[in-house]
């Protein structure tokens, strides 16, 4: 395809987009057995037959530079949740349609179709540089209706018996993005999926972790800028100063596994895991050791902490650590409580550090 470059893969925090391929028919028909699905899509892909007769013509429709379909993975499970697809793919005149967007019934209302759109919306208008995308829905689809409207799209009217579904006409509700409006549309989808995504949890690859420097550098900053009115103003000076410096994270990651926590498209929370063989400070090369664990005071109160502190112990004993340890402080009460509850016990108190005490903590694996 000369404007879509085949294959495409779009990928974002909470899904990822893959080309159609015959190996995904079984698992999109076995899971796509809900009546509700199908109330007012082209076909009822409950009749096992039609659907895969559907996904092998969308296929075919792609080779011919029709239409280019998707399957919807969900990156945590890596389940596929759905599909959508382009249509109307107009190159000549920079225009295309988003449609046969379906989604399992237990991921509607969570964020997981903003993702899709963001991801979907994004490659249209900044790499193909589109200068019109069209959604449209039956115009008795009040649900799609108020997604569609709710990321944002114009209205631009009813088309009149534009289709025929279980031996009847319906008529279509016609929705559009122009590219002078994918700047507004694009801050709210990322505002939306902010609001409406579950919590989700990763652990950064090496070079996901050195893009994802900024938002690692935020976390810490809002985390740890929290406790800086428990401290005299010299000191919380001295710890910004260090949260403020990119080689303080660069130098951390460049030794460590970063775990972090996902709220759409929003950084929640890290935990850095260092393994054995990196002595620092009070820590001996042949323990493992947590670091920097911070969480955006906006999440906090959902487990958090505790979700990527686990994440990090059940990395070590995969790895066949034998300890793992940190260090933590008088002015860190709540991260105290969850080290200890978790298992962690004081091996030692350790020389004062921006005026507070310190302790050495440790779990044996």
């Amino acid at each position: 395809m000369n404007w879509i470059q085949h294959p495409l893969t779009l990928t974002g925090p909470l899904v990822s987009l893959q080309p159609l391929e015959p190996k995904h028919f079984d698992e999109l028909i076995e899971a796509s057995q809900h009546e509700i699905i199908w109330t007012f899509m082209p076909v009822n892909g409950c009749d096992q037959p039609k659907l895969r007769a559907a996904l092998q013509e969308a296929i075919s429709l792609r080779e011919k530079e029709e239409q280019y379909p998707f399957v919807i993975i969900e990156n945590a499970t890596g389940k596929i949740i759905g599909s959508t697809r382009f249509l109307q793919i107009t190159p000549e005149h920079k225009k295309l349609e988003i449609g046969w967007t379906w989604y399992l019934p237990g991921y509607w209302s969570k964020g997981y179709n903003e993702a899709c759109k963001l991801l979907l919306l994004r490659y249209c208008f900044e790499t193909l540089q589109t200068q019109r995308v069209q959604i449209v829905a039956a115009a008795k689809n009040v649900r799609s209706r108020k997604a569609i409207t709710r990321i944002g799209a114009h209205f631009e009217g009813e088309l009149r018996n534009y289709t025929f579904r279980n031996g009847e006409p319906r008529n279509t509700a016609m929705y559009s993005i122009i590219d002078t409006e994918w700047p507004a549309v694009k801050s709210n989808l990322q505002q939306l999926i902010n609001e409406r995504s579950p919590i989700t949890y990763h652990l950064l690859t090496t070079e996901e972790a050195k893009a994802a420097l900024a938002a690692i550098k935020r976390i810490g900053n809002i985390s740890f800028g929290q406790h800086f009115n428990k401290l005299t103003p010299e000191n919380a000076a001295d710890m910004s100063t260090r949260l403020q410096q990119d080689g303080t994270w660069q130098d951390l990651l460049a030794k460590s596994k970063c775990f972090v926590a996902m709220k759409g498209n929003t950084m929640a929370g890290m935990a850095h895991f260092v393994p054995s063989g990196n002595a620092w400070d009070v820590f001996k090369p042949e323990w493992a050791y947590l670091r920097m664990v911070g969480v955006d005071p906006a999440y906090q109160g959902q487990g958090i902490a505790r979700k990527l502190t686990q994440m990090c112990i059940d990395h070590a004993r995969q790895t066949n650590e034998k300890t793992l340890t940190l260090h933590t402080s008088e002015f860190m009460d709540a991260a105290r409580h969850i080290y200890e509850s978790i298992g962690f016990t004081i091996l030692k108190e350790i020389p004062e550090r921006l005026g507070k005490k310190y302790w050495l903590y440790a779990l044996e694996l």
